[in-house]
């Protein structure tokens, strides 16, 4: 009952737990940026901790290399977790310019957009629906609330009824194949079905100088469709773990690329 616990760190990550954990405002935190430190604040130490401590000279050229604002300027010079990692495939702030309460009209409509349905596995796994438009028209994403297989095929259909779309893809895998098949059996949307058998996300790509495997590529592709408009995310609280889970995905740069 009595134990404590001191944590020290560098802030640089928004993504862990530790930052979890200091913006719950259950610890005392106590902030030490570089105007705090010895060479500043003027505090005596032993002068072989002095030499290595930041000076005004490295926070002067830290803010012009990255800038103000940056990952590594919040957390390196004023000891602030950043709003994202410098590193993060899906910035907050880029999935917050896409995030919409309604599907774009043309979509909802269905005129030439395709259904495609990745099927829940288990437990709190969910199963979605992504709707991309023709053209230029955004896509949209949206839950889809069945796992039961039954319900979940009685969903996508009155889906396809209610928008008539060009083509529903089916993830056929595992628990899809079910769905696929109970898809293809409603005669009302059957001739629209086609099945998917997954992508080998492991795989190298045509591109490999630029991307280490299929997986890499995809997410790049994402940001690119979100960069450019052409992905919308729902705003509603059942995409909120979705949003989190994004903005932890992180990129490195290897000898095999992205």
């Amino acid at each position: 009952e009595d134990a404590r616990l001191l944590s020290i760190g560098n802030p640089d990550d928004p993504t862990s737990e530790w930052c979890e954990l200091i913006e719950s405002g259950e610890p005392h935190v106590i902030h030490i940026p570089i105007d705090r430190t010895p060479n500043y604040s003027g505090e005596k130490v032993p002068e072989r901790i002095r030499k290595v401590m930041p000076s005004a000279t490295w926070k002067e050229e830290t803010i012009n290399r990255y800038g103000l604002g940056s990952p590594t300027v919040e957390s390196k010079v004023f000891a602030r977790f950043p709003k994202a990692h410098e590193r993060s495939v899906y910035p907050p702030e880029l999935l917050k310019k896409r995030l919409t309460s309604s599907a774009p009209t043309d979509i909802a409509k269905g005129r030439g957009s395709v259904l495609s349905v990745d099927v829940a596995r288990q437990g709190k796994d969910r199963s979605v629906g992504l709707v991309l438009g023709p053209d230029n028209i955004p896509g949209f994403a949206f839950i889809l609330n069945q796992n039961d297989t039954t319900e979940l095929t009685a969903e996508i259909v009155k889906w396809c009824i209610d928008h008539p779309l060009a083509r529903v893809i089916i993830d056929a895998n595992g628990v899809g194949a079910g769905v696929y098949d109970n898809c293809k059996a409603e005669t009302a949307i059957s001739n629209s079905i086609t099945a998917h058998y997954g992508m080998q996300a492991c795989r190298s790509k045509p591109n490999a100088k630029v991307y280490l495997n299929a997986r890499a590529e995809r997410y790049f592709e994402t940001q690119y469709a979100l960069r450019k408009n052409k992905l919308w995310i729902p705003e509603s609280g059942e995409f909120t773990l979705l949003r989190k889970q994004m903005t932890q995905m992180l990129f490195q740069f290897a000898g095999k690329g992205l």
